[in-house]
C-alpha cells in the first residue's frame, strides 16, 4: 500500500522529502504538498549481489589509483611491458578482470529481476508486525536508507537518514508494535501507532528530532536514526495497483490537459522569483517563496491568468504544462473517478491551484440585483469567467467535477483512464473552453486565452 507517516506527537506533520532536487528527509509540521509524503511498503530487496560488485570497483579504483603514483620510470616500463603483451593478445588478467567484472553485473542484473518478482508476487499482502519492510518515496522511487558515513544536523549523537536510489540493506525496517495490545504476527491495521527498527543496526530506529531544522523559513524537524524511539502512525493513502489497472490515472499523478483539435496545453505562466527571474522552488530548506516577498523586497507582480499553448511537436512540452491532480482532501488517494468527487489541479512548477473567476470584480452586486428583478438565471448564463492561479486550498473555485466527453452505459466503469476525453467542470458550474487566439501575449508566442463558459457543449 501506499501511505503516509505522522509522528504520534505531531500529528498535523508529515514525515516527507523532495527525492528530485535533494535526498534529505525531513518532517513537516505544516505540509502543502502531500505528494512528497507519499511512500510505499515494499517488500525487502536483496543487496549481495550488488554489494559484491559495489566492493570490487571499490577495489579496482583504489588498484587504478596505487598504479598513478607510481614513477616515472616505472610507468614507462609498465607502458612498454603492455604494448608488448598486446602484440601477442590480451593480458590474462585483464582478460580474468573483464570476465569478473561482467559475471558480478550480471549477478545483479539477476537480483534486481528476483526482487521485482518477489515484489510483484507480494503485492496486496498483509503487513504483520516483526515484518521486515522497505519505504520507498513515490515521488522519487528512492529508498528511506541510513547513512553511517555522516551524522545528522541537529541532533549531531544521531545518523543520517536520506533517500537512495537502489538502497542498501540499511533501508530494511522491522515494524514493531507501539500498543503493547498489538503483538508480532499480528497485523498492522490502518492508523496503527508502529516503531520503525532499523534491521541493521541494534536498537536503532527511525526517529524524528525534538527541535526544528535551524536556519529554515519553513517549519521542518529533521528525520534521523536514533537510539530513541518515534512512534508512527501509519495512514493508508492509497492501495497499490494491479498489471490492469496501469492505465487508471489516480490521485498524484501528473496529467497534461490538452485540446487535441488546436494541439494546445493548458499551462500557467513560469513562476517568477522576487528579482524577476524565472524561479522554481523546492522542498527541505526551501529558498523563500516566489510569491511572498522578503522584508525590503520588491514585489514582482505574478501574471494569474492561465492559458492554452500550441505544441505540435509533443517532445517540445515542458514541465510549465504539467499538472498534479488532488482529491478535495489531499491526505486521500485513489482512482480518479467521472463526476463522483472534486478533484484540485495543482500546477507542477509553481504549486499554484488551477481555479475560476468572475471577469466582472462588481459580479457578486450585480447578481443580486438580477436576483432581485428575476432574472437570476440569465445573468447567471451571461456573466463571464476566467481560469486563473490561486493559492488557496481552501477555496471552492479550486474545486473540479471530471464528466466524459463520451456517452457511458449504466454497467461501464467509472473510473478514467489515461488519454480520456473530458469536460472539466467548476464548483460555479462553469466548464473550461478555449478562448481566442491570443498573439504575442506571453513572450511573444501566440496562445489561447481560456475561458469558462455555462453550457458543457460549449466546453472542451
Amino acid at each position: 500500500d501506499y501511505v503516509l507517516l505522522k509522528s504520534v506527537l505531531n500529528k498535523d506533520g508529515l514525515l516527507s522529502a523532495s527525492g528530485i532536487l535533494d535526498n534529505a528527509i525531513h518532517y513537516s509540521l505544516a505540509p502543502k504538498m502531500y505528494d512528497e509524503g507519499v511512500f510505499q511498503i515494499c517488500y525487502p530487496n536483496q543487496y549481495s549481489a550488488a554489494r559484491e560488485l559495489s566492493e570490487f570497483l571499490d577495489e579496482q579504483a583504489a588498484n587504478d589509483l596505487d598504479d598513478s603514483m607510481s614513477t616515472d620510470d616505472a610507468a614507462m616500463m609498465s607502458s612498454r611491458n603492455i604494448s608488448s603483451e598486446n602484440e601477442e593478445g590480451p593480458p590474462q588478467e585483464q582478460e580474468d578482470t573483464s570476465h569478473l567484472l561482467k559475471a558480478l553485473e550480471h549477478g545483479r542484473q539477476n537480483e534486481e529481476e528476483l526482487n521485482a518478482t518477489y515484489m510483484s508476487k507480494n503485492i496486496g499482502e498483509s503487513v504483520r508486525y516483526g515484518d521486515q519492510i522497505q519505504l520507498k518515496h513515490v515521488k522519487s522511487n528512492k529508498y528511506v536508507t541510513v547513512t553511517t558515513t555522516q551524522t545528522a544536523e541537529t541532533e549531531r549523537e544521531n545518523l543520517v537518514v536520506v533517500l537512495n536510489t537502489s538502497g542498501s540493506a540499511l533501508s530494511w525496517l522491522t515494524v514493531m508494535p507501539r500498543l503493547k495490545i498489538d503483538q508480532e504476527g499480528d497485523v498492522v491495521r490502518n492508523a496503527s501507532d508502529v516503531y520503525f527498527k532499523v534491521s541493521e543496526r541494534s536498537n536503532e530506529y527511525l526517529h524524528c528530532s525534538e527541535k526544528t531544522i535551524a536556519d529554515c523559513d519553513d517549519k521542518l524537524k529533521e528525520a534521523n536514526c536514533s537510539l530513541e524511539k518515534t512512534a508512527w502512525k501509519v495512514l493508508i493513502f492509497d492501495h497499490a495497483s494491479s498489471e490492469e489497472e496501469e492505465s487508471d490515472l489516480r490521485c498524484n499523478d501528473i496529467v497534461f490537459l490538452m485540446d487535441p483539435e488546436a494541439k494546445a496545453y493548458l499551462r500557467l505562466p513560469a513562476p517568477v522569483s522576487n528579482t524577476g527571474e524565472t524561479d522554481f522552488m523546492s522542498s527541505g530548506k526551501r529558498r523563500q517563496s516566489v510569491h511572498a516577498p522578503g522584508e525590503g523586497q520588491k514585489v514582482s507582480k505574478q501574471p494569474r491568468d492561465a492559458f492554452m499553448e500550441p505544441f505540435f511537436d509533443p517532445g517540445l512540452v515542458d514541465s510549465n504544462c504539467m499538472w498534479l491532480v488532488e482529491k478535495k482532501t489531499p491526505t486521500n488517494g485513489g482512482k480518479l473517478m467521472y463526476e463522483e468527487e472534486q478533484y484540485r489541479f495543482r500546477h507542477l512548477n509553481s504549486h499554484m491551484y488551477l481555479s475560476v473567476e468572475p471577469k466582472n470584480r462588481w459580479h457578486k452586486s450585480v447578481a443580486v440585483l438580477s436576483t432581485l428583478q428575476g432574472h437570476s438565471n440569465k445573468h447567471r448564463d451571461a456573466e463571464e469567467y476566467k481560469f486563473v492561479s490561486s493559492g488557496d486550498t481552501e477555496s471552492g473555485s479550486t474545486l473540479f467535477f471530471l464528466h466524459s466527453a463520451h456517452h457511458r452505459s449504466a454497467n461501464q466503469e467509472n473510473c478514467i483512464h489515461d488519454n480520456s476525453a473530458m469536460f472539466l467542470e467548476s464548483s460555479n458550474a462553469r466548464y473550461l473552453k478555449r478562448g481566442d487566439y491570443n498573439y504575442d501575449k506571453v513572450d511573444g508566442k501566440a496562445v489561447f486565452d481560456v475561458a469558462g463558459v455555462a453550457k458543457r457543449n460549449d466546453g472542451l
